[in-house]
């Protein structure tokens, strides 16, 4: 029987079953909270699992959800993999959405950037395309190296993940320079269009709360440190 709450379950109300990892070992009977957790498969119609939307402001094709679970029963064999097992295949999870978000931000980070330098290229109020001023060039070019930057560390993710070897390291910093070089694509791009931007026939200003999301989600770029420091450079535990 499951019982809890999660909150941010994106496009909960299409789908017909998730993933719950809950606690089926007390904490206070392991040594190590990281132990005792179990990976279940839960039918979204199950008795005791309620939904209640959130009123997030973001152009998104699907809705964000509070997951609730009241009693919810799940048979014996809905577990995947082993009891208490759970969190080991979580972390398996996590390597490859590292990589989908990197190729996400990227995506976004290459479409805003083309925006801006179309912009940059036809708008000449003086005669002259503002695409010419080193003030609107130099933030355009470095956006563009940070995202190829960022695709390279993509790419020797991915490879590394397809091997079979540990990518975790690869994949949390494809996932930090590839968010952090689509918002300073974007932040180039506004800058460039300026008060055009937010003219909402532009649909400039409308990539912005997207591309700036993936600092936070499905990790804030802290823990990605974290992850860095503690397990590439071997720093102590700061959490």
């Amino acid at each position: 029987m499951l019982n809890g709450q999660k909150i941010f379950i994106s496009g909960a109300d299409q789908a017909t079953h998730m993933m719950v990892v809950a606690r089926t070992t007390r904490l206070r009977e392991t040594d190590d909270k990281r132990h005792g957790l179990s990976l279940f498969v839960v039918p979204m119609d199950a008795p005791g699992l309620e939904l209640s939307r959130m009123e997030i402001d973001l152009h998104s094709p699907e809705h964000q959800f509070f997951v609730f679970l009241n009693d919810v029963r799940v048979p014996a064999d809905n577990l995947v993999g082993t009891p208490d097992g759970g969190l080991r295949a979580l972390f398996d999870a996590l390597n490859p959405e590292r990589l989908l978000v990197s190729a996400w931000a990227i995506g976004l980070g290459d479409h805003a950037l083309a925006r801006g330098v179309a912009y940059a290229s036809e708008r000449a109020p003086f005669g002259t395309p503002i695409g010419s001023y080193q003030a609107v060039q130099h933030p355009l070019a470095r956006a563009k190296a940070h995202l190829e930057a960022a695709r390279l560390m993509l790419y020797t993710a991915c490879e590394t993940y397809d091997a079979g070897g540990d990518a975790g390291g690869a994949a949390n910093m494809a996932k930090l320079l590839a968010s952090e070089a689509a918002n300073e694509a974007i932040d180039a791009v506004v800058q460039a269009h300026g008060g055009t931007a937010f003219d909402k026939e532009s649909d400039i200003v409308t990539l912005w709360p997207m591309i700036r999301l993936l600092r936070i989600a499905p990790v804030n770029n802290e823990m990605v440190l974290n992850y860095l420091a503690e397990r590439v450079l071997g720093l102590p535990k700061s959490y």
